[in-house]
């Protein structure tokens, strides 16, 4: 045995590493709050400086659809729900209608009127069904839009579309 070593190992490298995991792993709730929290403040203020760099430089290049379209899913995320509405108008605008992009619009919209399929938002997700009859997240909000109607039968009936064409797999 080594000079200064103990008999008797107290921590595995197992053990230890997993300890380090934690203390080093901010999103893990057995970790210490203080480090979680300084963690979380640098990726808000990361992710803030990033948002506003590419808002300044859709500022000096509006006609940038592919700046807007990359945008538009963020201030989504963050819940900048007018500003992804407007952002997906412009996507929509420059690049070309989609399903997907008419879908992504009335969620914007759904989400700015705090859950409500609003007539405008219902106007996007029949257009994105008129482009693809399968597109999912459209079908789920007329589904919403026929409940919050009190067209729980028709609401239902959409609903229960969707479990039977989805795949196996699906979530």
């Amino acid at each position: 045995m080594r000079p200064g070593r103990s008999r008797y190992v107290t921590s595995s490298p197992t053990k230890r590493a997993e300890k380090a995991r934690r203390r080093d792993a901010p999103q893990l709730p057995g970790a210490p709050l203080a480090p979680r929290l300084k963690a979380a403040a640098h990726a808000n203020e990361s992710i803030t400086t990033l948002v506003s760099q590419v808002e300044a430089r859709l500022e000096r290049n509006p006609q940038d659809g592919r700046g807007w379209e990359v945008l538009a899913p963020v201030y989504l995320r963050l819940g900048r729900f007018d500003d992804a509405a407007k952002a997906w108008r412009k996507v929509i605008a420059l690049n070309g209608e989609s399903a997907d992009r008419q879908a992504n619009l009335g969620e914007a919209l759904v989400g700015a009127n705090n859950g409500i399929v609003t007539a405008d938002a219902k106007s996007a997700f029949d257009r994105a069904l008129a482009l693809d009859p399968h597109q999912i997240k459209s079908k789920f909000f007329v589904g919403v839009a026929a409940q919050q109607d009190g067209k729980r039968d028709q609401a239902a009936e959409i609903w229960r579309g969707m479990l039977k064409d989805a795949p196996p797999d699906a979530p």
